[in-house]
């Protein structure tokens, strides 16, 4: 009796799990979504006290809304509002990089797919990147894909000098996998007016 019982826990579990997969997989497939199962509401450890208890600076986690940074010299962590952040990177704190999160063993390995709209090359079409924000979970979907829809090569290029994918010919694609939690935004070099945002999440139950 006992092992029926466990073994109806266990194909519980791995419906739920299935499920959830298929809901990641038809957002980010079929919808051009991204899957988020982080709330803003979330909190966390302030980043000293995370930082204090042995976790890594580049593995501290902020809140959805602000951005993790380190200091170069000392190796501190801090969390920021995306628009301070931007002012102190021009000084003496960088993004994260290299970060090791722990994980969950079973990874949906859902590709993020974004596309760069016909047309987007001109200033005055109203077109871009599409979605132009977006959400990615490391261990789901980090890996993302940008897609040139365009007649016209265009770019992905960090607003940070992060990642440049150089010149996208049309009906071409370039990928980037995200390793930290954090905020990115992103423009096109030929077409300035182009712009993006990529929030990464940490992995879930992190």
């Amino acid at each position: 009796m006992k092992i029926l019982h466990y073994f109806i826990i266990a194909v519980i579990g791995i419906v739920a799990v299935v499920s959830s997969f298929d809901m990641v997989f038809a957002q980010n497939v079929m919808g051009y979504g991204f899957c988020c199962a982080h709330t803003s509401s979330e909190s966390y450890p302030s980043p000293l006290k995370q930082f204090k208890s042995g976790i890594a600076a580049n593995n501290v986690i902020c809140r959805q809304d602000l951005q993790l940074l380190i200091e170069n010299h000392e190796g501190s962590p801090i969390c920021v509002k995306p628009n301070s952040a931007f002012k102190l990177l021009r000084q003496d704190w960088s993004y994260p990089v290299n970060c090791k999160y722990a994980q969950d063993g079973f990874t949906a390995g859902v590709e993020g797919i974004i596309v760069i709209e016909k047309n987007a090359s001109n200033a005055y079409s109203d077109k871009s990147y599409s979605p132009q924000n977006s959400t990615v979970i490391i261990g789901w979907n980090e890996t993302v894909s940008w897609e040139n829809l365009d007649d016209t090569s265009s770019s992905v290029t960090s607003d940070w000098n992060l990642f440049d994918s150089g010149p996208i010919l049309p009906g071409k694609d370039w990928q980037h996998s995200f390793e930290c939690a954090g905020n990115y935004g992103y423009h096109s070099e030929p077409h300035p007016w182009m712009r993006g945002w990529i929030r990464v999440l940490p992995p879930i139950g992190r």
